[in-house]
């Protein structure tokens, strides 16, 4: 909030502690993707980062001066910020350093949402929509067919896959990224594995996987081990 107010809970809600961040800066909008990862931003080019769940807060470098008013995070290290005058900035290790993206709008941008690590979208003045297919670098306008001010944004049909990984690696589980069969039809990657080469499969659900995983794993993980050959 305003004077750099940050509050902090471990109890729903219930009661509220004030945390030390230093910077006295309105602060705008917060963002985490675990338990103790999250950044928040704000006025003159304000960006904490906190890595303890909001116990202490550390001063990032934002390169900017501008007010900062929306923060998402993909992942611990890919977030996207966007603030006054089309300011859009990206980082892909976790804050350390910022990259200002050209938005082409100089319109105050209020609110930053992504649905996946490639789709994203920011709001702002006078109807101004924004849209980026791969990850933040480039940005194109949409028609928002109104000049109010948008404050925010929220998308419902995120993609609801969950995230698949084998033996530690990620794999892509669109059924998109795989053949196509009779009528159009999509088959999923998945149906290259062979069942006799699974050791186990572990379904990791709900919060647990964003806490773990990022906000691309809110519809859960599911990591598949195979076999591995035994030293005769």
């Amino acid at each position: 909030g305003w004077f750099g107010t940050i509050l902090h809970t471990t109890n729903g809600g219930a009661s509220w502690t004030s945390q030390t961040n230093g910077p006295t800066n309105a602060l705008f909008a917060v963002s985490f993707t675990g338990a103790n990862t999250g950044t928040v931003v704000g006025g003159n080019g304000t960006i904490l980062r906190t890595t303890n769940g909001g116990t202490t807060w550390t001063n990032q470098p934002s390169g900017t001066g501008y007010w900062l008013f929306g923060v998402c995070f993909t992942d611990a290290n890919t977030g996207t910020v966007v603030g006054e005058w089309g300011t859009i900035l990206r980082t892909t290790d976790g804050g350390s350093s910022w990259i200002s993206q050209a938005s082409g709008s100089t319109n105050i941008l209020y609110g930053v949402s992504f649905t996946d690590s490639n789709t994203g979208t920011a709001v702002g003045n006078s109807g101004t929509i924004l849209r980026t297919t791969n990850g933040g670098v480039n940005w194109t306008s949409q028609s928002s067919g109104t000049t109010s001010h948008l404050a925010s944004v929220s998308f419902t049909d995120a993609n609801t896959n969950p995230l698949v990984y084998i033996d530690g690696v990620r794999v892509n589980n669109d059924v998109n990224a795989g053949p196509t069969v009779g009528g159009g039809d999509g088959v999923s990657v998945l149906d290259d594995i062979n069942p006799e080469d699974i050791e186990s499969i572990e379904v990791i659900k709900g919060p647990a996987a964003a806490t773990i995983y990022g906000t691309e794993a809110s519809s859960g993980v599911i990591q598949i081990i195979t076999k591995k050959g035994i030293a005769g």
